[in-house]
């Protein structure tokens, strides 16, 4: 009990920070008010509910620290991809924007939707979020879809500090992402 309890502070606690210390313009373009906030899926289908889901769990605690007006599993992985971290660079390759598209479905639709964010843990290539973004781009034409990550990797330029938040693009590039920083 005590080891979920602090887990359930620290976790709370960075929901506040992201609200306290990122605020302003930043905060605003990609969480907010009115802003349906949407886990990105795993690699593989979910089996059951009760699966650990790091996504799912940054949504909710960014709802409950008042950045998002709500949270909710539109998106579904219904073909496994290779996990890119575990992947070789040839099975990292193949894993293109289009494949990780073809691999996700929009589970439930909803309606009067004006603002919807993809949120994960951690952004690459950026390959897979893209995807996501365009799938839900696609179910909601009218809708003003973005893509929220907590931490970036493979960066293009110096990281400054831990606390370095950007705002950048993912475009397609050839087959794969490019991440702009």
């Amino acid at each position: 009990m005590k080891t979920r309890t602090a887990s359930w502070a620290r976790t709370h606690r960075l929901g506040e920070r992201l609200r306290d210390e990122l605020g302003g313009e930043l905060l605003a373009k990609f969480l907010g008010p009115e802003t349906t906030l949407v886990p990105m899926p795993g690699h593989a289908k979910m089996r059951d509910a009760g699966t650990h889901w790091t996504a799912r769990e940054l949504c909710k605690v960014l709802v409950e620290s008042g950045v998002g007006a709500r949270w909710s599993p539109l998106l579904a992985r219904v073909q496994t991809v290779q996990k890119s971290a575990w992947a070789t660079p040839d099975e990292r390759a193949a894993l293109t924007p289009r494949r990780h598209f073809e691999s996700l479905r929009v589970k439930s639709e909803l309606w009067d939707l004006p603002r919807l964010t993809v949120v994960d843990d951690v952004v690459t290539s950026g390959k897979s979020l893209l995807a996501a973004v365009a799938r839900l781009q696609l179910a909601y034409p009218d809708a003003q879809v973005r893509g929220f990550a907590l931490i970036r990797t493979m960066s293009y330029e110096p990281v400054e500090a831990v606390k370095s938040p950007v705002e950048g693009v993912i475009v397609l590039d050839g087959e794969g992402a490019k991440r702009r920083p």
